[in-house]
């Protein structure tokens, strides 16, 4: 039913939490599994000739920080006998970004956290969770926070 789950993170708690669900998901099923980390290349960057000069060295650093957050993500799940796959890719819209890799890759699910974003913080700050909703073309099963995460 379903051989292949994408988890996409952020290094959230949230996201922490969406993982130990895939996990469960993945012994049931006996499913692979794939930690995402998608690197928002949209991010402004400052005009200034100093960030302009820097903006590749900016960029690594989010490349870095993401691989380390994939890392840091996956490590409390080994052990426990299902093997996750980490990738990182980079687009300039995270949830077309994980609907694409969704897609190209053939994951059957997809497990995210949602941070429960409402009013002005949701208005200003969007929601990945409800876009990629809309955008996948497999199931997206939505872990909420707890009340003590984030």
């Amino acid at each position: 039913m379903h051989d292949s789950i994408l988890i996409p993170t952020d290094g959230s708690l949230t996201a922490q939490r969406a993982i130990e669900h895939a996990v469960t998901l993945a012994e049931g099923f006996d499913a692979d599994l794939e930690a995402l980390y998608v690197v928002d290349t949209s991010r402004p960057f400052p005009g200034s000739k100093l960030w302009t000069d820097r903006k590749e060295e900016f960029r690594q650093g989010l490349i870095e920080d993401g691989e380390q957050r994939l890392t840091e993500a996956t490590e409390p799940v080994r052990g426990r006998g299902v093997e996750i796959e980490k990738t990182l890719i980079q687009h300039d819209d995270i949830a077309q970004g994980i609907a694409e890799h969704a897609a190209k890759t053939g994951a059957n699910m997809i497990v995210m956290g949602t941070h429960g974003r409402s009013g002005i913080e949701r208005l200003v700050m969007g929601s990945v969770a409800e876009r990629l909703v809309r955008l996948a073309d497999v199931p997206v099963l939505l872990v909420p926070p707890t009340k003590s995460a984030e």
